[in-house]
């Protein structure tokens, strides 16, 4: 019965594909589908645009991945990808992609040959490192590397993301604050649940043009010294005097996080 249901899905599959090239398709959704393997009939899409292949069991991407040079959006997340070939970096029209939910440990330097690149979704990926390289991709927009992650630190390269609005590295071992300010466009920062400890109040001040300084959940010291930064987030103090804007402990999970990823991925759709 097993054997029987596998090759019903597996024909599906490529059927949806032949589907798709003969009809021209620029999108293909392959979410949801089992796939073992990227099928190598997918390069018959010739104008292929987003391919969704969200909750597969892809443990790895042909090379020939490269030949799909007009995708603007790869979504791949909730796979088992161990690593990217750095064949991805000649994709040079992507805009948004999504690896959340994989094992990469590492993001490869190739990332930074993405120069059109607006989101990038590396959430529970165990990832250690980020290449400085991420700063030549100077069009991102929002990028997310929170949860089940372990990173300590982000490149100082990153000053080169001039358009980045909305950047979460919540849940991730950070013991510094790390220096942002010259990000002039951010509106949003989630650093919660990380191990910081103090934060730089000259750099604090000169990010007074973000909305949402977000480091709930980490074991700062002198909490009395923030209180008048307004954009600030963070856990009360054990004192009455201030509160802190304590009102409550909304993650980015809870607030209006995901509004933001939809309302940008939406966005992205629209255009492309």
């Amino acid at each position: 019965m097993t054997s029987f249901y596998n090759f019903i899905r597996e024909n599906l599959v490529l059927a949806t594909i032949e589907l798709a090239a003969l009809n021209k398709k620029s999108t293909l959704n392959l979410n949801d589908s089992e796939i073992n393997e990227l099928p190598l009939s997918l390069l018959k899409i010739k104008n292929l645009t987003k391919l969704y292949l969200k909750n597969n069991k892809l443990k790895s991407l042909p090379h020939e991945f490269v030949h799909l040079k007009y995708l603007k959006i790869l979504a791949m997340d909730y796979n088992l990808l161990y690593s990217v070939p750095p064949e991805i970096g000649k994709l040079y029209d992507l805009a948004c992609l999504n690896l959340s939910y994989n094992k990469l440990n590492y993001l490869i330097p190739e990332i930074g040959k993405l120069n059109k690149l607006q989101v990038l979704w590396l959430n529970h990926t165990n990832l250690k490192y980020i290449p400085p390289e991420i700063g030549n991709c100077t069009l991102l927009d929002t990028f997310g590397a929170r949860e089940e992650n372990l990173l300590t630190c982000i490149p100082n390269e990153i000053e080169g993301l001039e358009n980045l609005r909305h950047l979460n590295l919540s849940h991730n071992p950070f013991e510094k604050f790390p220096d942002l300010k010259d990000l002039n466009n951010l509106k949003f920062v989630f650093l919660n649940h990380n191990y910081i400890t103090d934060i730089d109040l000259d750099v604090l001040e000169k990010m007074n043009y973000v909305k949402e300084i977000n480091v709930t959940g980490n074991p700062i010291n002198s909490k009395m010294n923030y209180y008048h930064v307004k954009n600030l987030k963070m856990d009360a103090a054990n004192t009455d005097l201030y509160s802190f804007n304590d009102d409550d402990d909304t993650s980015e999970s809870d607030y209006d996080w995901d509004e933001l990823k939809i309302y940008n991925w939406m966005k992205l759709v629209k255009n492309i």
